[in-house]
């Protein structure tokens, strides 16, 4: 069986509640002042579901954002900027990366676009006026 990537996969799945739902079939019935709703779908959706939650269990990471404070080819200067940043904010998160042939300081764990826009623009521009957002894979285990 050939494997779906993530976005057909999604695709086809958003087709098949988008079809069951003109076959849903709602029906409230009073019962000692009580309601219930029975809701009848077609059982290829809860299949799709499980083939999504089994393709995504060994995922480590998830697209995302964080801030970029710094880049440079001199490992020292990024170290430094890394270590004033900490300073000012111990408790946020710093990644030193290295993507030939510059060293980059990175900060945060964002998932959403809006979030990073308001750290960067509320917490970071004050300090580091250079600074800007930049799209980046967040390990699962940074999110906790």
């Amino acid at each position: 069986m050939k494997i779906l990537s993530k976005l057909s996969f999604t695709a086809i799945l958003n087709l098949l509640i988008l079809q069951s739902l003109n076959f849903v079939i709602f029906q409230s019935h009073a019962q000692e002042d009580k309601g219930y709703v029975q809701v009848n779908k077609d059982a290829r959706i809860d299949e799709l579901i499980k083939r999504d939650i089994n393709a995504n269990k060994d995922k480590t990471s998830v697209s995302g954002y964080r801030i970029q404070l710094m880049a440079s080819s001199k490992r020292d200067d990024v170290q430094k900027l890394r270590g004033q940043f900490l300073a000012q904010y111990p408790d946020a998160k710093a990644y030193l990366t290295y993507q030939r042939p510059y060293f980059k300081l990175r900060v945060g764990n964002f998932t959403e676009k809006l979030q990073a826009q308001k750290y960067l623009d509320q917490v970071i521009k004050p300090s580091f006026a250079g600074a800007f957002m930049v799209a980046d894979e967040i390990e699962l285990e940074e999110l906790k």
